[in-house]
Parts: C-alpha cells; structure tokens; sequence
C-alpha cells in the first residue's frame, strides 16, 4: 500500500527473497485500523461500521422485544460503541467522516425508538449520555496525547513535541475530562 502524491501509481510487485511476489493493495489492517491508500494518512471506517452494526443486530435481535429502552441503550454503550470508538483518537477525521460515524449511532437509536425524528434522536442522545462522535473523540485524543508527552519511552519523548503541538490545537472545551 501507498501513501503520498503517487499512490496509485501502477507498480511491479515486489519480490520476496523466497521467489514469491507481494502485490500492491488499497488498504491494509493494522492494530484493528485500516488505513487506506490516498495522498495523505487516512483511515477506512466501513469495517469499524460494519463491526459495530454486526454488534448492535446480534444484541438488539437478542433483548430488543424483551428489554427496556434503558437496557438496550446500556448495552449499545457497553458493547458496541467501543467496537466503533477503537482506536479513533489516532486516526485523521474530517467532516463527512464524523457525520458518517454519527449516522450510525442516529441510526441505531432511530431503531430503538421506533422514529425518524432527529429532534426526538438527538433528545434521546443527550438523555441517555451518548455524546457526538467528535467529543468522544476529542476526549479520548486528549488522553493518548497527555499519555504519549509524559511518556518514558525513547521514540515517544522524540516526538513528544510534536504531540504537544497537537495536544495544545485540540478544542479548549475536550480538555475539561
């Protein structure tokens, strides 16, 4: 896979010493992240989606004619939004990026309770505690940054200011945790 101005530039494949040829490919898998060939870094988000809605089907086809609103919404918080939170905080988000993230938790309490109103979902988004997914983000950033400035390690204290810079760029309002 490519990142940079050439990204989908037709390349040989690359040779392995054991004879066999390694082929270019789009995006690839990485500590749960998949990062995608552009010109710049960036992330894919339909596998992190696709994971979270596999999660929230199997809870909601489980409980969901039994359970209350309240529980259903409890375990969405417990066991599926972490499948769609991993690892947010390290990958570069834009616009449609984050509106695309918040359909999905619109989505599911759309399904929850049984409406299409947006002033009703994002009631029940406040009520129940589900932030927007750039304040989640922006808090879990905040973290991982503190976390990697203070950290002891050779290769973190190298690039520790360039964490800082990051770290000081964040809204005001993420750093209250």
């Amino acid at each position: 896979m490519r990142v940079g101005l050439r990204f989908n530039v037709n390349c040989s494949n690359i040779l392995a010493s054991d004879g066999r040829e390694l082929s270019w490919c789009e995006n690839v898998r990485y500590l749960g992240i998949y990062l995608k060939a552009s010109k710049q870094y960036s992330c894919l988000f339909s596998q992190a989606k696709r994971s979270y809605y596999r999660a929230f089907n199997a809870v909601y086809g489980k409980v969901g004619s039994v359970a209350s609103e309240e529980v259903i919404v409890q375990l969405l918080k417990t066991k599926c939004l972490p499948v769609l939170h991993h690892s947010l905080e390290a990958c570069p988000l834009n616009r449609s990026d984050l509106k695309s993230l918040d359909y999905v938790l619109f989505s599911s309490f759309s399904k929850i309770f049984h409406t299409k109103s947006k002033d009703v979902i994002d009631e029940c988004l406040s009520l129940f505690g589900c932030p927007p997914v750039i304040t989640v983000v922006n808090k879990r950033k905040v973290k991982f940054l503190a976390d990697y400035v203070t950290a002891c390690n050779s290769l973190c204290m190298l690039f520790a200011c360039v964490a800082q810079k990051e770290l000081d760029a964040l809204p005001s309002d993420s750093l209250a945790t």
